[in-house]
């Protein structure tokens, strides 16, 4: 079982964060991290007879818009999507 649940959270408003600070290092660690991680166990876990899980931790804010949150709801809800896209990528291999 492989379980992603890196997140940060800066909690301001859009205009507030700083492009590399805060908007870059939300989208990597919250976005692009779990995608990185996956990839880079995948095809093993893939190989193995047994059952294997890939859990990836989400949040309520990337499914519920909500002030203050925009740079972490819009990561978490990019998450959201890659993993269940990424579940029916699995399903049919």
């Amino acid at each position: 079982v492989l379980f992603n649940n890196a997140g940060i959270v800066r909690g301001k408003l859009f205009w507030e964060n700083d492009p590399i600070k805060d908007i870059a290092m939300t989208i990597n660690i919250n976005s692009l991290a779990p995608m990185w991680i996956a990839r880079e166990f995948i095809t093993d876990m893939m190989a193995t007879a047994g059952a294997t899980r890939i859990v990836n931790i989400g949040s309520a804010a990337g499914f519920n818009p909500t002030p203050g949150m925009a740079v972490y709801g819009g990561s978490k809800a990019a998450c959201n999507n890659w993993s269940d896209s990424l579940r029916l990528e699995l399903c049919r291999a």
